[in-house]
């Protein structure tokens, strides 16, 4: 069942000594969370020498703007390029490590021991375009409910919250499954999985003082591990009441996710 106090409790007792909690938040913050976009500062170009030529002073404006406006099509010709490939590295690298480090937790918390490198088999197994088209999909699916209202996408991501760590432990079930599955699992708790993330926000806040390195070091295990210690609560719950069955969570192919994290 589940239990906020003994979730946060069991995540903090987790992460107590757990180094390698660390480094996988390390990469998930570099990698998944931490990418800021640089500005770039446009100089004065100077003073123009102040001899009149023979041209009228009729042109100098034309050929101001003239420049002015190639400089500005460059500009914005750059911050296009820029935001594709920023695009095209979140869905292709961000998100499946994303997806992996929320296996990595999962599995840390069940008794095991994932090495660090594991978060990188997304990458592996055949199922590295799956992954990618899931988290496309997913992200997508929230983004149009956004667009609608912002209620209704905060209460669809809370519906899909659980849909990652499913897909981490049977990668062969499809998004929709995934979604499905999720949103009888946080039925009645979509509330509960609010207030854990709000119970963070402080957490946050100090993480952004010491610029991240509380975050690395602290704060991303401890919302992570208590993160799957609530999967885990919801799960154990909605299979005790028939809402789901245990056997939807066995990957029959034994792919990288259940048996390489």
């Amino acid at each position: 069942m589940y239990n906020h106090q003994q979730i946060k409790l069991n995540a903090r007792t987790h992460i107590n000594g757990n180094h390698n909690a660390m480094l996988v938040a390390l990469i998930f913050t570099l990698l998944c969370g931490g990418a800021g976009g640089s500005a770039g500062s446009i100089g004065n170009f100077g003073d123009s020498s102040s001899s009149s030529s023979s041209s009228s002073s009729a042109e100098v404006p034309d050929e101001l703007a003239g420049f002015v406006a190639g400089v500005a099509l460059v500009v914005l010709g750059v911050m296009l390029i820029a935001i594709l490939v920023a695009l095209a590295f979140s869905f292709f690298v961000s998100q499946p490590i994303s997806v992996g480090v929320y296996g990595w937790f999962r599995r840390s918390i069940n008794e095991k021991k994932p090495t660090v490198g594991s978060v990188f088999n997304t990458f592996k197994g055949g199922y590295y375009l799956k992954t990618v088209g899931f988290s496309f999909l997913v992200n997508l699916y929230i983004t149009l409910w956004t667009f609608l209202c912002i209620i209704p996408g905060i209460y669809k991501s809370y519906q899909y919250y659980m849909a990652t760590f499913i897909k981490t432990e049977n990668p062969d079930l499809s998004t929709s499954k995934c979604l499905e599955m999720s949103k009888l699992m946080t039925d009645g708790h979509k509330a509960d999985l609010f207030y854990l993330d709000l119970s963070f926000f402080g957490w946050t806040l100090l993480g952004a003082l010491t610029c991240g390195i509380l975050n690395i070091v602290y704060v991303v295990p401890y919302q992570m591990s208590a993160k799957a210690y609530a999967y885990e609560a919801l799960k154990a719950e909605a299979i005790s009441y028939g809402k789901i069955a245990k056997e939807d969570f066995i990957c029959m192919s034994g792919g990288y996710y259940p048996e390489d994290f």
